[in-house]
C-alpha cells in the first residue's frame, strides 16, 4: 500500500491524503472484483452478473452484530472481516481472496500436477506479494492449510493426496522466506517499529481488553455462518471450501486469543489481523453457499423455508450494522 502511494503521488502530485483515499478505494475495488470471481468459481448455481455483484458488494459490509449493553465496542472485541481504518489490511484482502480460491482449487483439481505448473507458479506469486502488502493471511492460512492437510491424511490417507498437498506447501517457502526477516525485523530487533520484546504467549491477553466474553464475541460475529452452518452441515461440511475455511478460521483465531506483543505495543492487538481476513473468507464461503442452498432446485422445501426464515433477519442484521459502523468512521470529523 506504502509503495503505491508512493508511486502515485509521484506521477499525481496533489496532496498525500487524496493520494492514500485513491489508492485505498482502489484496493476496495481489487477486493470486490475478486469476490465477485471468486463467486461465479465456487457457486454452483449460476446466478446473474448483476446479483452476485450486487451480493458481493454487500458482502464487502457486513459485520458483527451489536449488543451495546454487552460490549461498548462494535469491532474491537468481536472482530469483523470489513475493517475500514487499516489500509494494508485492505491492500492485502483481494490477495487472501484469489490465494484461498487458487488453494482450493488445487486441492480438487482432477489434473496433474505438470499439467497444474502455471497455477502453482501464479500461486506461489500472489503469497509473495500478499506479504508485501500485509503478512497477516498468510501468517493465517499456513497453519490452517496444514491442519487441513493432516485431518485428509488420516481420514483419506497418503494416496492421491500428499504430493498435491506438498506442492502446495511449495508454493509458500519464497513467502516463509520474506516473513521471517518481517517477524524478525517486528518483533525480535529493536528498531523504530519495535521494542525487541518478541512474542507473548498468554491466553485472551489482548481480546479480554476489549471484550468480557470471548464465546459471546464469537458468536456476534459469526451468528450467521453459524446458522448457515448448523441448518446445512451434511451438505456444506462436503465442500473443500468450507472445511478449508474452518481450519483457517481456527489457526488464526488461535493466535488472536494466544498470542500478543509485549511492551509499548500490546494494545495494538498486532496479532489480530490475521482472524480479521480469516473471518472475511468465512463469510465469503458461507454466503455463496447459503445462496446456492436458496436456489438449488434439490433443495426441499421445508429446508429452504428454514433457511429464509433464520439466516434472511441475520443477514440483514449483520449488514445493518456494517453499515452503520462504515457511516460512523466516514462521517466521523
Amino acid at each position: 500500500w506504502h509503495i503505491c502511494v508512493r508511486i502515485a503521488y509521484v506521477f499525481f502530485p496533489t496532496s498525500a491524503l487524496n493520494t492514500s483515499a485513491g489508492i485505498t478505494a482502489l484496493f476496495n475495488c481489487f477486493s470486490l472484483w475478486s469476490v465477485i470471481y471468486v463467486w461465479h468459481r465456487l457457486s454452483t448455481q449460476k446466478l446473474g452478473f448483476g446479483t452476485i455483484s450486487i451480493y458481493s458488494l454487500f458482502l464487502l459490509f457486513v459485520g458483527p452484530l451489536s449488543l451495546p449493553a454487552f460490549n461498548e465496542y462494535y469491532y474491537a472485541g468481536q472482530g469483523s472481516g470489513n475493517i475500514w481504518h487499516n489500509p494494508t489490511t485492505i491492500a492485502v484482502k483481494s490477495f487472501a481472496i484469489i490465494c484461498f480460491f487458487i488453494i482450493v482449487y488445487l486441492i480438487d483439481a482432477k489434473k496433474t500436477d505438470k499439467e497444474l505448473i502455471r497455477t502453482y507458479l501464479v500461486l506461489s506469486f500472489l503469497l509473495l506479494m500478499s506479504v508485501f502488502a500485509k503478512p497477516s493471511f498468510f501468517q493465517g492460512i499456513v497453519p490452517g492449510f496444514g491442519l487441513y492437510f493432516i485431518f485428509v491424511l488420516i481420514t483419506k490417507g497418503f494416496k492421491d493426496n500428499l504430493k498435491r498437498f506438498l506442492c502446495i506447501a511449495a508454493c509458500f517457502i519464497p513467502s516463509a522466506c520474506i516473513i521471517g526477516v518481517q517477524f524478525l525485523l517486528s518483533f525480535f530487533l529493536h528498531s523504530n517499529i519495535s521494542t525487541g520484546a518478541g512474542i507473548g504467549i498468554e491466553f485472551g491477553r489482548v481480546l479480554y481488553a476489549w471484550t468480557p466474553s470471548l464465546l459471546i464475541s464469537f458468536v456476534l460475529a459469526f451468528a450467521f455462518p453459524i446458522i448457515v452452518l448448523v441448518i446445512n452441515f451434511k451438505k456444506l461440511i462436503q465442500k473443500t471450501a468450507v472445511k478449508l475455511a474452518l481450519f483457517y478460521e481456527f489457526a488464526a483465531w488461535s493466535e488472536s486469543a494466544f498470542l500478543y506483543e509485549p511492551g509499548i505495543r500490546e494494545g495494538h492487538g498486532n496479532w489480530l489481523w490475521a482472524s480479521y481476513l480469516s473471518m472475511f473468507i468465512v463469510w465469503l464461503v458461507f454466503t455463496i453457499y447459503y445462496f446456492d442452498i436458496l436456489n438449488d432446485e434439490q433443495t426441499s422445501q421445508k429446508k429452504r423455508i428454514v433457511n429464509l426464515a433464520l439466516g434472511v433477519p441475520l443477514l440483514f442484521l449483520h449488514l445493518l450494522f456494517g453499515v452503520a459502523y462504515w457511516y460512523s468512521l466516514s462521517s466521523f470529523t
